[in-house]
């Protein structure tokens, strides 16, 4: 094995998948075993925001972070912004809620720069043929509100929906209720801003291919 790529995670913790296993306690493991190897290069997926430590889904992928650079084992770190395609569990929950009901609730206004996960693939093809340890952040060529994004699946899918902007309160008062559509984590991560000023197409000397627009038809 001359690289390892790790992609263990979970938006939503469950019985069996906690974020402190799956995205701090498995990566520790998994370099341990890793030394001594001869890895050529570690490439650890933690996510945009997680320097924010305001959810524990960021800052378990933050501690990873921590880990991975100690390791003494050549490295790369992404941090993706919300990665849409085929099958994703996003931007696809946000269609499915759509799809749904009649009405659609949003509440935050905090910008999300989504990109197609295709062009985070490119990212790292380009990144492991670089010698030197990094972080990179990775958004798409567009930033979004979650209304905006409610648009566009609506326009998309030619539905007829009614959005509504509701208070942070109420959005509270949904998520204590018995299989609520989000999770307070959830509800967290979506008040913060998930954007930034890194120029992937100059840095990786390629144009992102897919907006989200087109990624939804």
């Amino acid at each position: 094995v001359d690289i390892v790529i790790y992609l263990l995670g979970v938006i939503k913790e469950t019985e069996e998948n906690k974020f402190e296993g799956l995205h701090y306690r498995y990566v520790q493991e998994l370099l341990r075993f890793c030394k001594g190897k001869n890895i050529e290069k570690f490439v650890y997926f933690s996510a945009l925001g997680a320097e924010s430590k305001a959810t524990a889904y960021f800052s378990t992928k933050l501690q990873a972070e921590e880990v991975v650079k100690k390791s003494g084992i050549p490295h790369l770190i992404f941090r993706p912004s919300v990665m849409f395609g085929r099958g994703d569990k996003s931007v696809n929950f946000f269609i499915h809620f759509i799809q749904h009901h009649k009405v659609v609730p949003y509440f935050s206004t905090a910008k999300i720069q989504p990109v197609a996960v295709r062009d985070v693939v490119k990212c790292v093809r380009i990144a492991l043929k670089k010698k030197k340890n990094k972080v990179y952040e990775i958004g798409g060529r567009e930033q979004f509100t979650l209304g905006e994004i409610y648009a566009l699946i609506i326009r998309g899918f030619g539905l007829k929906r009614v959005k509504m902007k509701v208070p942070l309160w109420f959005m509270k008062s949904v998520i204590v209720l018995p299989n609520p559509f989000l999770t307070s984590d959830q509800l967290k991560m979506l008040q913060i801003a998930n954007t930034t000023p890194f120029n992937a197409e100059k840095e990786f000397g390629f144009k992102a291919r897919i907006n989200l627009e087109e990624g939804l038809k």
